[in-house]
């Protein structure tokens, strides 16, 4: 017998980040969850795990064996995926149907791991963080020797113009051509992408 990568039915029944990206997964929007987890990791998740499982599940989604692989291994080998026993809530999910598909077993022989959730550093407080589905820093200060602001040596102004726009460009919200399942909404919480801070 093969085992395809298939998500169960999961909790969508709150209308945050987790419940959308999940309901997002299991209605096949797989631009639209790229699109929603590269626009509100930093702000709209508890831990970095969520956020890498996320794109597990979203890469399995668009067909990209190799970053969810590359994605997966990365939390495993930081996080050993800790507390997702525990924390329950859609990820459990993701990591057994990707088990399930990469390990050729069935979804309910894959036990998540117990333990407690690795929450991002001074949570809840906001504070600048490190995209953990990347090798960039992006949690260091303007002012760090080897920020991502100063990793290239600023080039020189060939004349005189307005000042350019050289803020890291937001993906937009995803786009507004579905609606979520009946008695949810889209997370109040997450702000226009271009709305000023």
């Amino acid at each position: 017998m093969t085992y395809s990568y298939s998500l169960p039915e999961g909790d969508t029944s709150h209308a945050d980040e987790n419940g959308v990206m999940y309901w997002h997964l299991t209605s096949g929007n797989c631009a639209q969850a790229q699109a929603h987890l590269d626009y509100a990791w930093p702000w709209g998740f508890q831990s970095p795990e969520e956020v890498l499982m996320f794109q597990v599940g979203t890469s399995m989604c668009a067909g990209d064996v190799a970053t969810a692989a590359a994605q997966f291994d990365r939390g495993e080998s930081r996080y050993g995926w800790a507390g997702l026993a525990t924390f329950g809530r859609n990820l459990c999910n993701i990591y057994r149907a990707y088990l399930s598909y990469r390990e050729q077993e069935p979804q309910d022989a894959i036990s998540c791991p117990g333990g407690g959730l690795v929450y991002w550093p001074g949570w809840p407080d906001p504070q600048p963080r490190d995209d953990p589905r990347t090798a960039v820093v992006e949690a260091e200060s303007p002012d760090s020797p080897g920020s991502a602001d100063t990793e290239e040596p600023p080039e020189p102004a060939p004349e005189e113009t307005s000042s350019p726009d050289t803020s890291p460009s937001l993906p937009g919200e995803p786009a507004d051509t579905t609606e979520p399942p009946a008695g949810t909404s889209e997370p109040e919480s997450t702000p226009a992408p271009d709305q000023a801070p």
